[in-house]
């Protein structure tokens, strides 16, 4: 597309030069030839058409408008003294085309990523297409009145030409519903129309009417409608200028913060410098994860953010074809502008942005999953330890009453009866034992406050003070995890023959911290992984205290896990 758009502005430069000096000795039969400030602003339009398309962005659009820049001056040739009959002929019928082309050049600058063919521009392509060919092959500028410019007979006519200004004006009624459409569709979406675009929209009005009446040189009507379409060229490419030169500022703006963004929280620091820059605080901005298929924040959450109020409107930000971020800011921020603006290394910034704040959000997922896996195995492990309590240990005791009630008549069956309750006396131990080991009974009625003082005064041959700890109940998971750390801490501190330990607890910052300390010389023993490992699903830490005179574990837990 970017060769085709130079090949035809060299094409639009080097007709100029050919066609100029053709209308300025024609002063009959052509607009500018019969004045020559029209035919300077007419030139004037030509170079600004030209000079738009070679400021707008690469494609079909700046393509189509470089076309119409080129063929600008040539429905002149109609009219042009010297010319061959064919050539006047084929320049009169230009007109509708250029109508045609510039209107969908329009409606592709205007559209946010290049617009398929639409059925608006279908309709006028078709109908300009009809018009033209019609012009070209059907009509006889000959036997109209109004002839004016290419006043002979045409070379290419077939037939009469009875029916030739019938279809004429056929397709120039089609030429103007698909123009109609594509303006209406514009208002009935109610997109912010850039001033650019406007008055692009403006010069295809023009030219619309023109085509529609061309006007005698000096009357009126064609006077000012000649005018009017040539002023609003050169007015196109003055907005266009003025587009270019505040984007180019912004674009300066936004290049002087690139330097610093590794000296600062990248996250906040982009968000405030298009905040600044673009002078919209309310100005937020979204990155998208494709592993959850959701916008999310800085800090890898899912937002709502990402969806604009009724006065905000929504700038996607992509990189390489792929989405990288949403901009949502208020309806006055250009939002082609702003993303026109983002230079390669902004879009580079926000892409790692992007793919910091999508890996949060996974590593996110991964500790609430985790955290889920601990939860269900608490809950697995309390219902095994209320089977066991409710089922196992319940028969059992029934088993050792019915065992009392066995008849002891000789030697045998008393020694029988005697080992055997010994062996139900030894089960039902064993199975408070084991249901206390999976799940402590006292942990789900008395709270971890409760549970901890349980196991002071359970342990006999170590001597453990439970110093300043929190009441109130946490989460269960937590509770559970920080009676399991206790209970490893105390069986730890009598391996390594400590003679007293310590327990305190607190809350501090959202948190529950725990620290067990012992007076045993030696360090402690390696933290078993599982336990470890639970600690860190739930987001907290486990540490090892090693200090003189003083050891022992550390755990930190959230108290929201």
């Amino acid at each position: 597309m970017r060769a085709a758009r130079v090949a035809a502005i060299l094409l639009g430069l080097i007709g100029l030069v050919v066609i100029v000096p053709v209308v300025h000795r024609s002063p009959e039969a052509t607009l500018g030839g019969s004045d020559d400030r029209l035919l300077a602003l007419e030139v004037a339009a030509a170079l600004a058409l030209l000079a738009v398309a070679a400021l707008s962005p690469s494609g079909p659009s700046a393509v189509l408008v470089a076309a119409v820049g080129a063929v600008w001056v040539v429905p002149e040739i109609a009219g042009g003294v010297g010319v061959p009959l064919v050539a006047r002929t084929v320049s009169d019928a230009v007109a509708p085309l250029a109508v045609a082309a510039l209107m969908a050049g329009v409606v592709l600058t205007s559209a946010r990523h290049g617009s398929p063919a639409k059925p608006e521009l279908r309709l006028a392509i078709a109908g300009a297409v009809v018009a033209a060919s019609a012009r070209l092959l059907l009509v006889d500028p000959f036997e109209q009145l109004g002839c004016w410019q290419a006043c002979e007979h045409n070379p290419l006519l077939l037939g009469d030409g009875a029916f030739g200004p019938t279809v004429q004006w056929v397709g120039f009624l089609i030429l103007v519903m698909g123009v109609a459409w594509a303006a209406a569709g514009r208002a009935v979406r109610g997109r912010a129309m850039a001033a650019s675009h406007l008055a692009g929209w403006l010069v295809v009005l023009g030219l619309l009417l023109q085509v529609a009446w061309p006007g005698r040189p000096g009357t009126g009507l064609g006077l000012a409608l000649a005018m009017f379409v040539n002023v609003t060229a050169v007015l196109w490419l003055t907005v266009l200028c003025r587009e270019s030169w505040l984007r180019w500022r912004l674009e300066s703006r936004l290049a002087r913060w690139v330097t610093v963004l590794s000296d600062r929280n990248k996250g906040e620091t982009l968000t405030d410098i298009l905040r600044a820059e673009v002078r919209d605080p309310a100005l937020r901005v979204a990155y998208w994860a494709p592993a959850r298929n959701a916008y999310v924040d800085t800090k890898g959450r899912i937002t709502s953010g990402a969806e604009p109020a009724p006065d905000e409107r929504v700038t996607t930000v992509t990189r390489r074809g792929q989405t990288v971020s949403r901009i949502v800011h208020g309806r006055r921020v250009d939002g082609a502008r702003l993303e026109r603006a983002l230079g390669p290394a902004l879009r580079l910034a926000l892409e790692n942005e992007q793919l910091r704040a999508a890996a949060l959000a996974e590593l996110d997922e991964l500790t609430l999953s985790r955290a889920r896996v601990v939860e269900r195995a608490a809950l697995e492990r309390r219902r095994l330890e209320r089977n066991l309590h409710d089922g196992a240990q319940q028969r059992a005791v029934s088993l050792a009453l019915l065992t009392r009630l066995l008849p002891a008549d000789s030697p045998v069956g008393r020694d029988r009866k005697v080992r055997a309750e010994a062996l139900t006396r030894a089960l039902t131990e064993e199975l408070r034992r084991v249901a206390r080991g999976i799940y402590p009974a006292v942990l789900t009625d008395a709270g971890l406050l409760g549970a901890v003082i349980d196991l002071s005064e359970g342990s006999t041959d170590l001597p453990v003070v439970v110093a300043e700890f929190p009441e109130g109940r946490l989460p269960g998971t937590t509770e559970s995890t920080a009676y399991l750390v206790v209970r490893a801490a105390l069986t730890d501190a009598r391996t390594r023959h400590a003679s007293r330990a310590t327990v305190s607890g607190r809350h501090q910052d959202g948190a529950l911290w725990i620290r067990v300390e012992d007076d045993a010389e030696a360090a402690p023993a390696r933290i078993a992984t599982e336990l470890a490992d639970q600690v860190s699903a739930l987001g907290g830490e486990l540490a090892a205290i090693d200090e003189p005179g003083c050891q022992g574990l550390e755990v930190v837990l959230p108290c929201a896990s």
